[in-house]
């Protein structure tokens, strides 16, 4: 689906200084959704190495200067950079921040944001944030992943093949404590305030449930790993019954898969898919 229009001009400006030592990772439902009135969620600009960080900042700050934005630095560290960026009634929060060079799939070529990440690394990625600092905002985009691309089990069985240190219970109990929600925090997702709120934490907090049962199911020797389906290549929870059968997809510096569709890598929902989504935690 299209981006909303103030992150789209921003993201027209800046693309010309994305590649695949300067990438995007937008969240999975915001920038694609209608989102609140007159703001949008952080976008990440994801950088390899510090000196990365701090040359793309100044370049893409240079650039919105000039365009006639104004830019709020409201956090500011070799490794993390976080700007608020306004123009009139409409904002959008910016960060470059350091990121591994470990992924699973390459870098994928967007004609709207510039260079991205797959979308197999960018739920991957998701995971890992929300169990260490796991906001509101995460917590939808988890449910939201887990719904419409990949069930979360497979997601956190992955996730420890980027950062060892996280292992899936670990994953998922970050994941749990970061669960507490409230009406002003989901504002972004649901800007007149109808959002039942404890349904949404109640299905996260059964969706965690199914996908510590799951990943005690799979093979130790896989962890880390994404699945394959055989035929389509589709990554995928897999069938037990034919474990043998699925392609196992270890990360690597720059990914390791290339011979995939671009579709597949980077599914993006059109946006009756996000309203349907969003709709199903409204109150009446």
């Amino acid at each position: 689906m299209p981006i909303a229009e103030f992150p789209k001009e921003i993201f027209a400006l800046l693309k010309a200084h994305r590649s695949p030592e300067s990438y995007a990772a937008e969240p999975a439902v915001l920038p694609r959704s209608e989102g609140a009135a007159g703001s949008a969620d952080d976008s990440d600009l994801l950088q390899r190495g510090e000196a990365a960080v701090e040359d793309a900042f100044r370049r893409d700050c240079a650039v919105l200067d000039a365009a006639g934005y104004d830019l709020e630095v409201v956090f500011d560290q070799p490794s993390l950079k976080r700007v608020k960026v306004r123009k009139g009634a409409d904002s959008i929060g910016i960060e470059w921040a350091l990121d591994s060079a470990i992924r699973y799939f390459p870098f994928q070529e967007d004609e709207e944001l510039g260079w991205t990440l797959s979308m197999p690394d960018l739920a991957v990625n998701k995971a890992l944030t929300t169990a260490y600092q796991g906001q509101p905002g995460d917590v939808v985009e988890m449910i939201f992943f887990h719904k419409t691309f990949l069930p979360l089990a497979a997601i956190v069985w992955a996730a420890n093949g980027k950062d060892p240190r996280w292992t899936p219970d670990r994953l998922l109990d970050g994941m749990r404590r970061h669960s507490r929600l409230s009406v002003p925090e989901l504002a972004p997702y649901f800007p007149d305030g109808n959002v039942d709120h404890p349904e949404i934490k109640m299905e996260f907090l059964a969706i965690l449930y199914k996908a510590e049962e799951l990943v005690h199911q799979l093979p130790p020797e896989d962890l880390g790993c994404f699945y394959l389906e055989p035929g389509s290549r589709r990554p995928a929870m897999p069938d037990l019954s034919r474990i043998g059968d699925y392609i196992r997809v270890q990360p690597a510096v720059g990914g390791v898969w290339p011979a995939i569709s671009f579709d597949l890598l980077l599914r993006r929902q059109p946006a009756a898919v996000v309203r349907s989504f969003l709709s199903e935690y409204r109150s009446f």
